[in-house]
């Protein structure tokens, strides 16, 4: 049986990017800014995000950019999920609208 990759610091490529999402200065993650944390290459984030759906809640919403978002679920709830884009959203839209008054 083949054990996983193990890197120079002696943690799986899923120890590196569950460190990462863990990280508390981002309630959401991207796979480049994971791959930016971790030093591992974005497809390996993405088969490691992949792998473990059932451990990971992509967010309704995206970047500006369109990139996907990404957190733990034990950290973030459907709820909140939906909750914080309401609020992005909203904030979105009256940071950027005119104001005619």
């Amino acid at each position: 049986m083949n054990s996983p990759k193990k890197y120079k610091n002696k943690k799986t490529p899923k120890d590196l990017v569950f460190d990462a999402m863990k990280n508390k200065k981002w309630d959401y993650r991207t796979i480049h800014g994971i791959s930016t944390e971790t030093k591992l290459p974005e497809s390996v984030v993405t088969a490691v995000l992949q792998e473990s759906e059932s451990e990971i809640r992509s967010s309704i919403m995206k970047t500006k950019t369109g990139e996907s978002l990404y957190a733990l679920k034990r950290q973030k709830s459907a709820l909140a999920d939906v909750w914080w884009a309401v609020k992005k959203m909203s904030k979105d839209k009256y940071e950027n609208s005119d104001d005619d008054t």
